[in-house]
């Protein structure tokens, strides 16, 4: 995972590019503890595998972490082998997309203001996979 840190309209804006291999652990449920984590100076990005796309990064004692997901094609009982490999590759390309189409998803964090609670945006994150090397 390569994360770049720049500024944009005074918010931080991380660039994170996920690697195949990490790529590839996402899709594959995470075996290695449920995540993936990358690391930009003091700060960690908590990536893990989920039912759904967050809509925002979230605090976490180190750093952030946002959940990752789209739907599962299902297939039938009684399905070939390639009918599995073909629904497997369009999960795998389905995620794919929806990283990519992620666009600046938000960093928030609650505060308690005067009784309420408030969300502040702390940043932005742009996130991406690496392309396929042909």
């Amino acid at each position: 995972m390569i994360i770049n840190r720049a500024s944009e309209d005074g918010k931080r804006l991380y660039d994170i590019v996920l690697s195949r291999q990490d790529f590839d652990d996402v899709c594959s449920g995470c075996p290695d503890g449920g995540f993936i984590i990358g690391r930009h100076a003091d700060v960690y990005f908590h990536i893990f595998d989920g039912i759904g796309f967050s809509d925002a990064w979230r605090p976490m004692d180190d750093g952030y972490f946002l959940n990752v997901g789209v739907k599962a094609p299902v297939p039938e009982p009684n399905a070939t082998r390639q009918e599995w490999d073909r629904l497997s590759q369009e999960f795998y390309d389905s995620l794919e997309k929806a990283i990519n189409d992620s666009g600046k998803i938000p960093i928030e964090d609650e505060m308690v203001i005067s009784g309420e609670t408030k969300k502040i945006n702390l940043g932005y994150v742009v996130m991406r996979v690496e392309p396929t090397q042909k």
